[in-house]
């Protein structure tokens, strides 16, 4: 049996993760799943589609978008962002 979906996407049936617009209209449910990350807990991770994730801080009430990234290149991306926020000695 193919459990491929429409078009062959063997993906088509899985959850895609929050929607973009959901956290620019204010929906707090774009956040369940979100998490912060260990190696900076003033950054949040969060699923967006199948292979991408948003990388964001929450400041007061403003949410600062840091970078869109594909799920392949997070750990590149985590080790890269923490080398740019130390101070120079």
């Amino acid at each position: 049996m193919n459990s491929a979906g429409p078009a062959g996407d063997p993906n088509a049936g899985q959850s895609q993760g929050s929607d973009p617009s959901s956290f620019a209209a204010g929906d707090t449910s774009a956040f369940a799943g979100s998490r912060r990350l260990q190696a900076n807990p003033a950054i949040v991770r969060q699923r967006i589609g199948i292979r991408h994730r948003l990388l964001f801080s929450v400041k007061g009430e403003s949410l600062e978008i840091i970078d869109l990234i594909e799920r392949k290149d997070l750990e590149k991306a985590i080790r890269n962002f923490g080398r740019s926020q130390v101070p120079a000695p």
